[in-house]
């Protein structure tokens, strides 16, 4: 079985369009079963409006949506009225995601991803217990599970399901290769959206505590859990070759040529069109362990 798994990585997540123009949209490439986290969440959700065996129509709605969803960085978020970030004192996050709600809700068709044909997984932990879950789409509540996926740590508020608060799984991890293989994959995709082993530069912006050194910490911390993603790869097959029990999985990975110098939660179009043109460019620069 042939899957797609998307890392998180938020405005970076238009990179991964880019890849999947070339791979869904003119190579033909479909997929079985699709996971993701944060705005990999988000971009798998896009993907499964469209039925499986159409994948280059799946790729066109997703970049329609980016190119005329998300607008800017008011479509996902706005700062708290009237104290801004000091409403982080007594509110769930820094940044009112209320418009990010609405575009998830606005969008996402159960009725269409329930029928796409593939199965689907996206992460979110729970902050109350620090477990990883999976939201699938056999659940009625799929939505607020790719929000919770979506929902940047510290930044985005939290969402509730079943009375407990979910947030961003790349907290733990950004790239859910091991939910793909327990779903049956043998043959993955891996789009992550930032090089683990490159430093995107910083910019010269004032660096206050909130949000900007705030933000570089997170931005630090997953491409720390980035590298063991990619480690777990190369361990999974390792581990192949001694033991039979483990099965032999084939992964195709794809990491930005160069850094991409956009800030996680600054979404721009001028930067969305060319991190989309870069990823089509990046699109035959992969990786294949196996």
């Amino acid at each position: 079985m042939r899957a797609l798994v998307l890392s998180g990585g938020g405005a970076r997540g238009a990179f991964q369009i880019g890849v999947l123009k070339r791979w869904m949209g003119e190579q033909g490439c479909d997929y079985d079963i699709m996971t993701g986290v944060s705005s990999g969440a988000l971009n798998i959700a896009g993907l499964a409006h469209i039925p499986k065996g159409r994948p280059k129509e799946a790729i066109e709605w997703l970049e329609q949506f980016w190119l005329t969803k998300v607008v800017d960085t008011s479509s996902i978020y706005k700062r708290w009225f009237p104290f801004g970030r000091l409403h982080a004192l007594w509110e769930k996050s820094v940044y009112d995601s209320s418009p990010l709600i609405k575009l998830v809700k606005n969008n996402i068709d159960m009725e269409k991803i329930v029928n796409c044909g593939r199965r689907l997984a996206v992460g979110a932990v729970c902050l109350d217990t620090g477990d990883y879950v999976f939201g699938t789409e056999n659940d009625e509540n799929f939505p607020d599970w790719v929000l919770a996926s979506s929902s940047f740590p510290i930044f985005l508020s939290p969402i509730e399901i079943n009375g407990k608060l979910y947030s961003d799984g790349g907290i733990v991890n950004i790239t859910p290769l091991g939910q793909a293989i327990r779903m049956g994959a043998t043959d993955i995709d891996v789009i992550i959206c930032s090089d683990p082993y490159l430093i995107d530069k910083w910019g010269k912006s004032k660096k206050v505590a909130i949000p900007h050194q705030l933000l570089r910490v997170v931005n630090i911390m997953s491409g720390q859990i980035s590298r063991f993603d990619i480690e777990e790869i190369r361990l999974k097959n390792d581990l192949s070759n001694i033991d039979p029990k483990f099965s032999h999985i084939k992964v195709r990975v794809i990491v930005p040529s160069r850094p991409l110098n956009v800030d996680s939660l600054t979404f721009k179009p001028e930067d969305t069109r060319r991190l989309i043109q870069i990823g089509y460019e990046d699109a035959d620069k992969f990786t294949i362990y196996e």
